[in-house]
């Protein structure tokens, strides 16, 4: 009963950098906001731009204005760039003042800059302070966040923050009620799937060339892309484009846009496998989706070594930036047998329902939270 009070008394501040059920990255957080909600009595977020919100009556989000000040693809001189950043300011300590006494922890998710603009404000009030930061690279500033940060979190074994007296490594938040293999859906024999927002970080070169050395050995396999670049990844997603335009031709490769977070198992249920080249420090959802969903993964990132057993990695990783070598692993998924791969993405799922769920991710936060507030 002592523990449960604690929970329902527990009132949040997040801030973050957008909340949109909408949006094809971060669509998620509205998943989890839903979740964190059962768990506390308010939460107040605090976001840089807000989109489509359908979330319970204890929450309430408050925009900096990002959606307001640059629309479309508006491009703003210097004027209006310090114009829309005075107002940001203007609005985070405006929200952080007037809602202080509605919160008593505070997670900040991703952005460095959220601790190091609102701590003197929290130690002030007596707030703690979670970051929530899980990027390879980090440097002064993101050093100088977590030394103001009471705890700091992360979900790869090769982040940043790996090691620090203060961090605690986390599951990655997968809502398995979603993300789930819909027995009424078959895949297309032999489909390759690459989810996520187009970057040079994805490392799609690697993918696009192992489909051009499989390519001559098969043709019963494609790989479909979904997901569209930012403005400035404009450049390189039109240079993957032009550089598989043979192997688009031939019906290898597929380009599809990309598709709100809620509506992803749709895209992986379409298809057999996953491919990501993305490179080691950081830990893509899409992964961890994809295993949800019982689909076989091909990875290179060797953080998984400490999550997928012996017998997972020795199969489904492939060395960064070697086509040769995922085309290798390819051609040997395509050549499994059906019971096989069916077994494989089982144990995948079973690995995320155990370890990182939605669901065990929010019971660790919010024991760190309790604590915290104690």
């Amino acid at each position: 009963m002592l523990e449960y009070a604690l929970k329902k008394r527990m009132k949040l501040l997040i801030c973050t950098q957008k909340v949109d059920k909408e949006d094809d990255v971060l669509g998620f957080f509205h998943g989890w906001l839903v979740e964190f909600a059962k768990k506390a009595e308010k939460i107040t977020v605090v976001c840089l731009e807000k989109g489509i919100v359908e979330l319970p009556k204890n929450v309430e989000v408050f925009s900096l204005g990002k959606e307001k000040f640059e629309i479309g693809n508006l491009k703003f001189g210097i004027r209006q760039r310090l114009y829309c950043k005075i107002n940001y300011l203007v609005n985070f300590y405006r929200y952080i003042l007037q809602k202080r006494n509605e919160y008593d922890v505070v997670l900040v998710h991703m952005n460095k800059e959220y601790v190091l603009l609102g701590w003197k404000v929290w130690k002030l009030f007596g707030k703690k302070i979670v970051f929530w930061y899980n990027h390879k690279k980090g440097g002064p500033m993101a050093s100088y966040a977590g030394f103001l940060s009471n705890k700091i979190l992360y979900t790869s074994p090769d982040s940043f923050f790996a090691g620090n007296r203060k961090a605690i490594m986390t599951p990655v938040g997968i809502d398995t009620d979603i993300f789930k293999k819909n027995n009424n859906v078959l895949p297309k024999a032999g489909s390759f799937l690459c989810l996520g927002r187009i970057s040079p970080v994805k490392n799609l070169e690697t993918l696009i060339e192992a489909v051009k050395i499989l390519s001559n050995k098969k043709n019963d396999f494609s790989l479909s892309f979904c997901g569209e670049a930012v403005a400035k990844d404009e450049s390189y997603f039109e240079k993957m484009k032009k550089d598989s335009k043979s192997l688009q031709e031939k019906g290898f490769i597929k380009f599809f846009p990309a598709v709100a977070n809620y509506k992803a198992p749709e895209i992986y249920g379409a298809n057999h496998f996953l491919l990501n080249a993305t490179g080691s420090g950081s830990m893509d959802k899409t992964i961890f989706e994809a295993m949800a969903m019982e689909m076989p993964v091909l990875a290179s990132n060797i953080g998984l070594q400490k999550i997928w057993p012996e017998d997972l990695y020795g199969k489904f990783l492939f060395k960064e930036n070697d086509a040769d070598d995922l085309s290798q692993k390819m051609e040997k998924l395509l050549a499994m047998p059906a019971m096989e791969r069916e077994e494989i993405g089982r144990k995948m799922r079973t690995i995320v329902l155990e370890k990182h769920s939605l669901s065990v991710l929010t019971e660790k936060l919010f024991f760190i939270f309790n604590e915290l507030k104690r």
